[in-house]
């Protein structure tokens, strides 16, 4: 049970591994009844990781698809009739798509919003609009925000068209009105009359 323990510790450890290289590594009999378990607890340690403060947005959004991978793997691992209720189910990996999702979004959405303070910063004289666009990367970079933050605040405010059509995508938002005239902007901006 001490080396079980030893492993499991260890396993643990490797946030910045991919969960399967990282359970590979581990010998075949500590695999067989607790693999799933193992799976899932770094599947939830790489969601806290991404969801605690003072993280860069691109190392959260490598622990959430690391979380994902994780997760999906403890739902596949083969399940022993007296083992206990299963640790991960289909939900729990859908939810961690959907954040991983809207997380890659706000990567997009930080880069742009990146490119127009540089624009931004090119006046002589800094104006509100580069304060805010400011506030926005500081926000973006610091935390994960919901989707409908991410969209209304940022997307939709600064004209990142593309990204809002990309976000609906994602919400599985279906209203064809908006999508036409997102799309209708979007060709507005690249071919000007």
């Amino acid at each position: 049970h001490q080396q079980d323990a030893a492993l499991s510790a260890a396993y643990l450890q490797v946030a910045q591994v991919d969960a399967s290289t990282a359970l590979q590594q581990l010998p075949r009999h500590a695999q067989l009844p607790s693999h799933r378990r193992r799976h899932a607890a770094a599947a939830a340690l790489m969601e806290d990781l991404a969801t605690a403060a003072g993280a860069k947005l691109d190392d959260r959004v490598g622990w959430l698809g690391r979380a994902a991978d994780a997760a999906r793997r403890a739902c596949s691992a083969p399940q022993i009739v007296d083992d206990q209720a299963p640790l991960c189910d289909a939900a729990r990996v859908r939810d961690l798509d959907e954040l991983l999702a809207v997380a890659r979004l706000q990567q997009r959405c930080l880069r742009r919003a990146r490119d127009l303070l540089h624009d931004a910063r090119r006046l002589l004289v800094p104006d509100e609009r580069s304060r805010d666009l400011e506030r926005v990367c500081q926000t973006l970079e610091s935390r994960l925000v919901g989707v409908s933050e991410l969209y209304n605040d940022v997307a939709s405010r600064y004209g990142m068209w593309d990204v809002c059509l990309a976000t609906l995508k994602v919400c599985g938002h279906d209203d064809e009105p908006l999508a036409v005239k997102l799309w209708t902007s979007l060709i507005k901006r690249l071919v000007p009359n």
